[in-house]
């Protein structure tokens, strides 16, 4: 199976698109990865915005574990981040499973097939060329 492969050379531009975009969204109170893929790309980005940083567990598989966020007040308004969107499906679910904050979806590379469409996107990758590899991931044998 072919992959995208993305080099942390790529994964940088993407991250700086994404800061670009995220100017304009100064109620950020802070950001959120969607753990695992999103870690790497939401701490540079709290890093940057000098924001606190906080983790959601979830996969389409197993669903939502913990919910951290709930020590927040409601109407918090967030930057979910994540790696990749291949459906969207995981920005939407968990957008349902906390309906008393707000988000902001990020997204360093969206795929150009999606429905869904995150508020930021670093970068579009074409989906026919398979499932996103990023440079963090230890490639299969």
């Amino acid at each position: 199976m072919s992959s995208n492969r993305f080099d942390w050379q790529t994964v940088r531009l993407a991250v700086h698109n994404c800061l670009n975009q995220l100017r304009i969204h100064p109620a950020i109170c802070a950001v959120v990865s969607v753990g695992r893929g999103g870690a790497i790309p939401a701490t540079y980005i709290a890093y940057q915005l000098d924001l606190p940083l906080d983790y959601i567990h979830y996969s389409r598989e197993a669903g939502l574990k913990g919910d951290t966020l709930n020590r927040f007040p409601p109407n918090t308004c967030f930057l979910l981040v994540d790696d990749a969107t291949e459906t969207g499906g995981t920005f939407e679910d968990i957008q349902s499973a906390f309906k008393q904050f707000k988000f902001i979806s990020c997204v360093l590379f969206q795929s150009e097939q999606a429905d869904f469409q995150p508020d930021i996107i670093g970068l579009k990758y074409q989906q026919e060329a398979g499932c996103p590899v990023m440079p963090w991931e230890i490639p299969e044998d």
